[in-house]
Parts: structure tokens; sequence; C-alpha cells
């Protein structure tokens, strides 16, 4: 299924360059996501295990890994939109999705925790805020898998008329 410009006359944001900018919106934005995490994590747990350094090691560890990857993630997908390459974008789609599924777990059990201790006011705001950035996420996600059904079209266009991908 095609997308053309054509669509920039209804304002669609389905049109491919518009595809194109939410990808480097959302690439940019995870790849500072990770730069902060990395500095709040580290900080935090510098403060709270200073009595136990193995802990901190290897939770630290973890995390340093975990961003490192990511980081590289991203910038294999902002790279993949720029050269138009959609196996480039897969690794940045299923980290996505694995996040967004420890992202409702980690969401569920906090507002389960909030209900069972009576913070019953504070467990409503944090469910409307946690629908808000879910949302968001997964509307970017869809977004994404959109661009690279169009890269995907786009190679099946090249390979028709005979040039290499």
């Amino acid at each position: 299924m095609p997308l053309s410009c054509k669509c920039l006359e209804k304002l669609s944001i389905c049109c491919p360059c518009k595809l194109n900018v939410l990808g480097y919106v959302s690439g940019w934005l995870g790849i500072i996501w990770r730069i902060i995490l990395l500095v709040f994590i580290s900080t935090t747990l510098s403060n709270i295990t200073s009595y136990d350094p193995s802990i901190y090691s290897i939770f630290l560890a973890t995390c340093v890994a975990y961003v490192s990857v990511s980081f590289v993630i991203n910038c294999v997908f902002i790279y993949g939109i720029f050269k138009k390459k959609r196996y480039f974008l897969i690794p940045y789609i299923t980290i996505v999705v694995l996040e967004m599924i420890v992202g409702v777990m980690t969401l569920s059990g906090i507002i389960m925790i909030l209900f069972s201790i009576g913070a019953i006011a504070m467990a409503i705001y944090f469910i409307i805020i946690a629908i808000l950035i879910i949302g968001i996420h997964f509307t970017l996600w869809l977004y994404n898998i959109l661009l690279y059904k169009e890269f995907q079209y786009q190679s099946s266009l090249k390979k028709r008329n005979g040039r290499p991908i």
C-alpha cells in the first residue's frame, strides 16, 4: 500500500515526508531519554547504595549496558531513516515494543501499590498521566511501522524497475 505526497493536500500525517520527520523526532527523543535516564540512575544509585558497592556496580553496569545498546539502536534507527533502509528500523521497532510491555507492567504495579496504600487520588492522577504517555509512545511506534512499510514499498518499486536497492 503506497503512501503518496498527494496526502499533503489533505494535511494528512501519513505522508512519507511527515513520517520521516516523526521518525527523526522519535529517534532523537529516544537518544535524549536514554542520556537523561543514565544520568538520573547513576546519581540516584551513587547516593542510595553507598553502603553496598557490589549492588551499585551490578545495577549500574546493567543500566549502562541497556542504555548503551539502546543508544546504538536509536542511532541506527536515525541512520536508517536518513538512508531509507528499512532493515535498520527493525531493532528500534522491536525494542520499543519491549519497552512498552515493561512500562505497562511497571505502571500497573505502581498503580496497584498506590491503591493498596490508600492513595486513590494519586493513583487516578498517575493513571491519567500513564495513559497519555503510553498513548503517545504507542502512536509514535505505529507511525514508525508505517515508515517501515513505506520504505518496504519503495524498495519493491526499485526492484521492479531493475535498479539495485
